[in-house]
């Protein structure tokens, strides 16, 4: 009978709390969307209860309505939050229109579309610029470079000499070269740092020899034979290790051919390798067969992109796409990505790029020999979790080579190069790679005239760097490294229209006070930083985020959190423009100022209970902890402090529920826990003078006991 009566007290308690929403919107810092791309879209009821549910319709430019299921991402002041996040961008300057529509399983609905209007926003190209300096001379025999730690070491080869150069990335000096050997034709020398552990490869058709020092690049050691052919790529990977990636073809001009992609690794610096690995191994009866590959490694370990191609007589053939991955260099496990069919005549070109967490695989043709129409978007993969999601990159795949790099704001650059027709150009990804923005136009450094290709690309701390490989007026070859910084190259006209959020008069205790201003034109700002204080005396800064636009400007904004009753936020803004100039807005010299209500004390705590009751509460049930506060209004933030083991305490927001008589009900779901369990808790409560107030049952603590 006690549970009956429970389960009856229960419906009258839930019904109540369960009105039909009646409202849908969002209101303060809560946005519909934030102005990313693909962003996320956010809306609030005014009801929380599980029967509750949500949806957004998005169109797309022309395209057809979509209604997409959102998530319950929390409650604030007694509502729930729900949200939507698209798993891929839309397309760049495409206007997305929206609504919103909210429902629960008792008939209640309501909807938010701007009284019939719909809501929308013009997608962001998610593209970037970057700034590319004249370019400098490099050597007119650069065969590799790689960076780390600063700096970046070039291995330089000619009819008898094979040296390395290394050059500081932060101040631009060189070092003297150092020459590594001498005495016979070295073109095609390869470089991998570790610190101060350098190894340079010669690769030679039959066997390669390696060549270590451990003083960073300032002397190598003798010479040591390596029984590989064809290395494809070095990199270091661990405290003490290399790896290497090399292939190995059937020489004969007639089928069938035999191709073999091996993965040999050192833990001793070079001193030592391991025997080869095979990743994959294929016969074919195709005219060509053969594979290409670059390797790298990172904290999650070592991975290898390659492409296995295959072409008939005629031309025509396919690569496939796949990345290897291992965390010991051992034992690999491999991933197919897809599969590329080329038109006659043609191959395609494949990128590689392992920097920090992130692993992006690349494909784009190179079309000497066909008319644009036949080709396809270049292709990049990235890794997310052992998922390849696929983007497009805009435009037709016609390159001579493809380049992949990280650039100095953390963008994805794929770098698409010229052939003698072809316009050089790069494609940046303000968001991981999710899409990528249009095609911008390299400037080819002025003293390359002819047959230009960019031959390598990496991206250092604040700047991406590109090796150009072409001919001057003369047809004499060179290499020119450039150097290109991100952001815009226009100057910020005004920054102004700043204010924080909620207004003075509105700030209470609790609140997190956002800070929000704008600058003009849209896209001119490289970074946006508020500067405060809260004593004149010691001053913070904190970097603002890009929300938007508005208008012809662009909207940022940053939470600084909350503050203690009375304090007052002395602020103003600093802007700095893609030419490095700072533009500030301090309400001309006054500064801004934004005052937290002094606030109400609570003045007393009690009705702390827990629901269901002892003896009713069944393992995998949701266990509610109930308080009352009094006076209302005066609590900014309550907390239900809770044990289940005796050793481990947690804490879980109480969200406040209307009023109890005169007290303010407040209400947090701990969740279910397993048969058995004893729940030890207390209720904290803050107020808006900063104070703190226990209820803890006279010091005894609450109790509630799972059957």
């Amino acid at each position: 009978m006690k549970k009956l009566i429970a389960t009856i007290a229960l419906a009258t308690i839930t019904q109540a709390a369960m009105a039909i929403p009646s409202w849908i919107g969002v209101y303060g810092a809560y946005q519909r969307h934030d102005g990313d791309n693909p962003g996320t879209f956010t809306v609030l009821m005014n009801e929380d209860y599980s029967e509750l549910h949500a949806k957004v319709g998005i169109k797309v430019g022309e395209g057809a309505w979509e209604e997409h299921w959102m998530t319950h991402t929390g409650n604030v002041d007694g509502n729930s939050i729900w949200e939507y996040a698209p798993g891929a961008a839309f397309p760049g300057g495409a206007t997305v229109e929206y609504y919103f529509h909210g429902w629960d399983d008792f008939g209640g609905n309501t909807w938010d579309s701007d009284w019939g209007n719909n809501y929308s926003f013009v997608a962001q190209d998610n593209g970037g610029s970057i700034v590319f300096d004249g370019g400098i001379e490099v050597s007119d025999r650069l065969s590799d470079i790689c960076a780390d730690n600063g700096s970046a070491y070039v291995v330089t080869g000619g009819s008898n000499e094979l040296s390395l150069t290394v050059r500081s990335l932060d101040t631009g000096n060189w070092s003297t070269p150092v020459v590594i050997d001498s005495g016979e034709w070295f073109n095609s020398g390869q470089v991998a740092a570790n610190g101060d552990d350098i190894l340079v490869v010669h690769s030679a058709f039959s066997n390669s020899t390696a060549y270590t020092s451990a003083d960073g690049g300032l002397s190598f050691s003798a010479p040591s034979v390596l029984p590989f052919g064809n290395i494809q790529d070095i990199t270091a990977f661990g405290a003490d290790g290399f790896a290497l990636l090399y292939a190995t073809r059937s020489q004969s001009y007639t089928p069938p051919h035999s191709a073999a992609l091996y993965v040999v690794t050192s833990a001793d610096n070079g001193a030592s390798w391991s025997s080869p690995i095979l990743l994959e191994e294929n016969t074919s009866s195709n005219f060509f067969a053969y594979f290409e590959g670059e390797i790298g490694s990172n904290d999650d370990g070592l991975f290898v992109g390659y492409t296995y191609m295959e072409a008939d007589s005629r031309g025509f053939g396919d690569a496939d796409f796949k990345v290897a991955q291992s965390t010991d260099g051992a034992s690999w496990g491999i991933t197919e990505l897809g599969t590329i069919e080329f038109p006659r005549m043609n191959t395609v070109r494949m990128a590689f790029l392992v920097a920090e967490s992130d692993v992006f695989m690349a494909s784009s043709f190179n079309g000497v020999y066909s008319q644009e129409s036949w080709l396809g978007n270049p292709v990049v993969w990235r890794y997310d979790g052992g998922n390849w999601p696929e983007t497009l990159v805009p435009g037709n795949g016609e390159a001579a080579e493809i380049e992949l790099s990280k650039g100095p704001s953390g963008e994805i650059i794929f770098f698409l190069a010229g052939t003698w027709t072809l316009e050089p150009g790069y494609f940046v990804s303000n968001n991981g790679g999710a899409s990528y923005g249009s095609k911008t136009l390299i400037p080819v450094p002025a003293v390359l005239a002819n047959s230009t290709r960019i031959m390598e690309s990496f991206g250092s701390q604040d700047a991406v760097n590109v090796l150009w490989l072409g001919f001057t007026d003369d047809y004499q070859q060179k290499v020119i490294w450039q150097t290109g910084t991100a952001g815009s190259s226009a100057p910020i006209e005004w920054v102004g229209n700043t204010y924080n959020w909620p207004a003075n008069g509105e700030i209470d205790a609790g609140d997190n006070l956002w800070i929000n201003t704008h600058t003009h034109p849209i896209g001119a700002a490289v970074s946006v930083k508020v500067v405060y204080s809260t004593d004149d005396v010691n001053w913070n800064s904190a970097e603002m985020v890009l929300g938007g636009q508005d208008g012809d400007s662009d909207w940022w904004h940053v939470n600084l959190g909350s503050f203690a009753p009375g304090t007052t936020v002395r602020y103003a803004v600093l802007a700095v423009d893609g030419v490095g100039d700072d533009h500030w807005d301090s309400n001309n010299g006054q500064d801004y100022y934004a005052t937290v209500n002094a606030g109400t004390a609570v003045q007393w705590v009690g009705n702390v209970y827990h629901w269901p009751w002892d003896g009713e509460i069944d393992a995998g049930e949701d266990l509610w902890v109930n308080a009352d506060v009094w006076p209302a209004g005066a609590a900014v933030a309550s907390y239900v402090i809770y044990t289940d083991d005796g050793a481990n305490w947690y804490s879980e927001p109480m969200f406040a529920d209307g009023l109890n008589g005169n007290n303010e009900w407040w209400h947090a779901n701990l969740g279910s826990f397993g048969s058995g369990t004893h729940v030890e808790y207390v209720v904290l409560v803050q107020d808006g003078v900063g104070q703190d107030h226990w209820a803890s049952n006279s010091g005894a603590n609450y109790h509630a006991w799972v059957n």
